[in-house]
C-alpha cells in the first residue's frame, strides 16, 4: 500500500485498524492521534476492569461535572477505534476527559491505552464478567494493567484492594503514585458501617469519617464509588463537594441495578447483562430488600438457564447409550469424556463464563452397540468397562413372546399360528436369524400399510410377507 492511498484511509477514517494489511495504516492513526492528543493539557482519566467501569464513570463525571465540562466515550466502549474517535473531539471546552476502557482484545486494549495516555488509571476488578470471550480471568488481568503499565511517573493508579489480580499491578506500575479502594481497611479509601436502606439507597462511611448516602443498592456499588472518591481526591475534589456531587446528580444507569417503583412495587433493574458477578450483585440487592417490600422483581434479560446434561439427569439411575459407535463423535471421543467420571464417579461442568462445579456420577451406564467392541475403541478402553453382556438372536419360543407382545401393544389380535408363519417366512425365505426387533417392526410394518390404505390393520400371512418384503428390501 502506497502512502498516498495510507492518507485517504486516514482522511476517511481515523481508527486503529486490527488487520495486518492495515499495520502501516494503524501505525500512521496511532501516532497522528497521539499528537493530538498532547495538545490538550487536561487531566484524561481511563477506567478498565471486568464489571463497574460505567458506573464508576458516571460517579466520576456526576463529580467532576461541577467544575467543568467532560469529555467521555459512550456506553459500552468496547474498541479501540471508539476510543480515538473520542480524543478527536477534545477541545479548549473541556476540563476532564473520561475514558471507559471495555475492551476485550488485548492489542487494542494497548493501543487505546497508548492514544488517551491516561494521567490516571482505575481497575475496578477482575471478575469473570469476560470469560466467554478472553477464555481466562488471567488474560483479562493481563491486557488491564497496560493502563497501569503505561502511567507516567507523575500519574495515578486507583487500584482495588479487595480483588488480589488487581491489587497486585501495582508492582507493574509506571508510577509510584499508587491509591488502594476497597472494603479491607489498609485501603487507602474504604468503606465501613454500610447500610442498606431499601428503596432510599444506601449509606456508609469514607475512611471511617465522611458519611455518603448513594441511590446505590449492591455493595459493588460502594466499591465503585470509593474509585470514584479516590480519583476526585487526586483531582483536588473536597469530600463535600464529592458528596454534594454524587447525592445530587448521579443515578444508576437503566438496566445495571437502577430501582424502579411502582405503586407498592419496586423493581429493580438488571437487565444489561447476565454474567456471573452481576448475577451475584442482583442477588445482593434483592435480598436486601425483603424488609421494605413484597412485591419484588429483579429483571434480567439475556440471563442463561442451564439443563442438566443426561449423565446428570441420569444420577441414582440407569444411562443407556444406544447405537454406541453411531454417533456423530468417535466412540473414543465419547469415552476420553467420561473416562474420568467412571473411574472416580464425579463430573465436571463448565458454565458459559467459564466457572466449573462439580457433580456427582452416580449411575449406572450402558453402552449398547450390535457393532464389534473391539473394533470401536482399544483394549485400554475395554478394559475399562469391566462387565460385557453379549446378547445374541432370540430362541423361537421367545421369538413368539416377543410377537405376542408387540400385537397387544398396537391392539391386534394376536395368534400363535401367525407367529409362526413369520418365523418360517425369516427363517427359511429370507434366510435371517431371529433378531430381537423383528416382530415389532414387522407388526408396525403392517399398521402403517394399513394407516396408509385407509383401512383396519390385519395380521395374517399375506400382510406379513408383504411387510417382510418391504422390511429386507426383497424384489
Amino acid at each position: 500500500m502506497i502512502k498516498k492511498n495510507l492518507d485517504k484511509l486516514y482522511s476517511e477514517e481515523i481508527s486503529p485498524a486490527t488487520s495486518p494489511e492495515y499495520a502501516e495504516y494503524v501505525h500512521l492513526n496511532l501516532k497522528k492521534i497521539k499528537e493530538f492528543r498532547k495538545n490538550f493539557q487536561i487531566p484524561v482519566i481511563g477506567v478498565a476492569g471486568a464489571d463497574g467501569k460505567t458506573t464508576t464513570k458516571g460517579m466520576l463525571s456526576a463529580i467532576l461535572g461541577q467544575r467543568g465540562k467532560i469529555l467521555q466515550t459512550p456506553l459500552d466502549c468496547d474498541s479501540a477505534s471508539i476510543v480515538s474517535s473520542t480524543l478527536l473531539r477534545l477541545n479548549n471546552d473541556y476540563s476532564y476527559c473520561l475514558i471507559e476502557m471495555g475492551i476485550f482484545n488485548q492489542e487494542q486494549f494497548k493501543l487505546a491505552v497508548e492514544m488517551s495516555q491516561p494521567d490516571i488509571g482505575i481497575v475496578t476488578n477482575i471478575g469473570e464478567a469476560h470469560l466467554a470471550k478472553l477464555g481466562d480471568k488471567y488474560l483479562i488481568a493481563n491486557a488491564n494493567v497496560e493502563l497501569i503499565r503505561q502511567l507516567k511517573a507523575d500519574g495515578y493508579a486507583v487500584l482495588n484492594i479487595d480483588d488480589e489480580l488487581v491489587s497486585e499491578m501495582d508492582t507493574f506500575a509506571g508510577t509510584q503514585r499508587i491509591l488502594k479502594f476497597g472494603f479491607n481497611h489498609a485501603a487507602h479509601f474504604h468503606a465501613a458501617e454500610i447500610k442498606y436502606l431499601g428503596p432510599d439507597g444506601m449509606m456508609f462511611l469514607v475512611n471511617n469519617y465522611y458519611k455518603f448516602h448513594l441511590p446505590i443498592y449492591s455493595s459493588t456499588s460502594v466499591s465503585n464509588a470509593l474509585a470514584a472518591i479516590a480519583a476526585a481526591r487526586i483531582l483536588n475534589f473536597e469530600f463535600d463537594e464529592i458528596q454534594n456531587g454524587l447525592k445530587n446528580h448521579f443515578k444508576m444507569i437503566p438496566g445495571r441495578g437502577n430501582f424502579i417503583e411502582l405503586g407498592d412495587v419496586f423493581i429493580l433493574d438488571h437487565t444489561y447483562n447476565a454474567t456471573i458477578n452481576s448475577v451475584t450483585k442482583a442477588c445482593e440487592s434483592l435480598v436486601q430488600f425483603k424488609n421494605f417490600s413484597k412485591n419484588l422483581i429483579s429483571v434480567r434479560k439475556k440471563q442463561k438457564f442451564y439443563t442438566g446434561p443426561v449423565q446428570m439427569k441420569a444420577n441414582n439411575g440407569l444411562l443407556i447409550v444406544d447405537d454406541f459407535g453411531r454417533q456423530r463423535i468417535s466412540p473414543e471421543e465419547m469415552l476420553n469424556r467420561w473416562v474420568v467420571p467412571l473411574d472416580r464417579r464425579v463430573d465436571f461442568l463448565t458454565l458459559a463464563g467459564g466457572k466449573k462445579i462439580e457433580i456427582p456420577f452416580d449411575l449406572l451406564v450402558v453402552f449398547a452397540t450390535n457393532l464389534d467392541p473391539a473394533k470401536l475403541v482399544d483394549e485400554a478402553f475395554l478394559r475399562r468397562i469391566q462387565t460385557k453382556i453379549k446378547i445374541g438372536y432370540v430362541t423361537s419360543n421367545q421369538f413368539r413372546e416377543i410377537f405376542r407382545r408387540a400385537c397387544m401393544q398396537l391392539k391386534l389380535t394376536y395368534k400363535a399360528a401367525k407367529a409362526d408363519d413369520l418365523l418360517q417366512i425369516i427363517q427359511e425365505e429370507y434366510q435371517e436369524p431371529l433378531r430381537a426387533c423383528y416382530p415389532r417392526d414387522i407388526i408396525q410394518q403392517i399398521v402403517a400399510e394399513a394407516r396408509y390404505s385407509q383401512k383396519e390393520p390385519r395380521v395374517n400371512r399375506g400382510t406379513l410377507a408383504a411387510a417382510c418384503r418391504n422390511y429386507f428390501l426383497a424384489p
